[in-house]
């Protein structure tokens, strides 16, 4: 399935996308989450690949998940959870979290235009087993 949102703010109480669903956002949008986070084998479009026209602020202890083939442009805020990227994902943007794993073929690009990384100190970052994991500083 595919859903299409305009910007604008947004209020879930979770998102779970799995086998081939999309949702698309289509200029500046933040998405507020108070459960559960899961893409899987699916994708959210940000149409205009700018990581700051989507911002994820999920408020849960719950996992974060971006797993098997996913491109994700945006931001994601979870100060009190574990994010979690599991095979082939492409992550664009940034990531604010309690504990970050990345997990078998995956690429993370920090977007320098997000501004500064200070509120990433102690931050605990795990590479799990597969490895495969790389990063690459985008200006």
């Amino acid at each position: 399935d595919s859903l299409t949102l305009p910007g604008g703010e947004y209020y879930f109480t979770s998102v779970a996308l799995n086998s081939g669903a999309t949702l698309r956002v289509e200029g500046p949008t933040v998405m507020y989450v108070t459960g559960t986070f899961a893409v899987n084998s699916s994708g959210i479009m940000n149409t205009g690949q700018d990581p700051e026209d989507l911002v994820v602020m999920n408020s849960s202890t719950d996992d974060v998940q971006l797993s098997t083939s996913v491109n994700f442009y945006g931001v994601i805020y979870a100060p009190n959870a574990h994010v979690v990227n599991d095979s082939d994902v492409e992550f664009y943007g940034s990531i604010m979290a309690d504990e970050v794993t990345l997990n078998s073929s995956i690429e993370f690009h920090y977007d320098e235009s997000l501004g500064d990384v200070d509120y990433l100190d102690g931050l605990q970052i795990a590479t799990g087993s597969g490895g495969g994991a790389s990063s690459t500083l985008v200006r």
